[in-house]
């Protein structure tokens, strides 16, 4: 308890420089809080479209449906007169109902701005005057946006001002001496400080001016 007493006035400065510390201090600018100045940037888009590998959509069966003999009959297709003309009639039609005719075709797909996306291709088989298969298959280009961002103008650099404070102990006392002390940053990121602080032994005031300098290394 006694050595509480004798050290009482150096622990209350301790506590409040330590209070102090945690609250915080924003940096200080003389000449009033200013917008930092914004980099000019310039933004652009580029869209690539990316093609994909072919799909293939199951097979299609087409649904019945009604249909209407045709009113007039071509010569061509009319009975012949004779049996042996009806038989080989007969014998053509037959060979043409029965035929397996391969179609094929594409549809090309675009956007609302006419841009190529992708295409639909189509394998028809048609045979006994219906279709025997359909098998579509697609091939699509998926547009990929890419962004840029371009810095044109960094931000300028400026003067920069911080304050602070400062406190020196020992194992012997709690609490030798506490100041407080500013430091300025140029824009050529040198650094200049200056600060004063009170001695609790000799009850004097020192001051201290600093000056740092940037370090750069540079990779041979």
């Amino acid at each position: 308890m006694q050595w509480v007493k004798t050290n009482i006035l150096s622990l209350i400065i301790l506590a409040l420089f330590i209070l102090y510390g945690l609250t915080g201090l924003k940096t200080c600018n003389f000449l009033g809080k200013q917008a930092a100045p914004k980099a000019d940037t310039v933004y652009s888009s580029h869209t690539e479209y990316i093609q994909q590998p072919p799909q293939v959509i199951p097979q299609y069966i087409p649904m019945p449906s009604s249909s209407q003999a045709p009113v007039f009959i071509p010569q061509q297709y009319k009975p012949d007169t004779t049996l042996n003309g009806v038989l080989r009639q007969y014998i053509e039609l037959l060979n043409k109902y029965l035929a397996k005719n391969n179609y094929s075709d594409s549809v090309v797909l675009k956007d609302s701005t006419g841009h190529r996306v992708g295409v639909v291709n189509l394998e028809d088989q048609i045979s006994e005057n219906k279709f025997a298969y359909r098998k579509p298959s697609y091939q699509l280009n998926f547009p990929v946006t890419t962004n840029t961002i371009t810095i044109t103008k960094p931000a300028k650099k400026r003067n920069e001002i911080y304050f602070g404070g400062v406190i020196e102990g020992s194992t012997k006392t709690v609490l030798n001496a506490a100041g407080l002390g500013a430091m300025l940053k140029t824009k050529k990121d040198a650094l200049w400080g200056i600060t004063a602080k009170y001695q609790f032994s000799n009850q004097s005031i020192n001051y201290e001016l600093s000056r740092y300098f940037k370090l750069s290394f540079r990779k041979q």
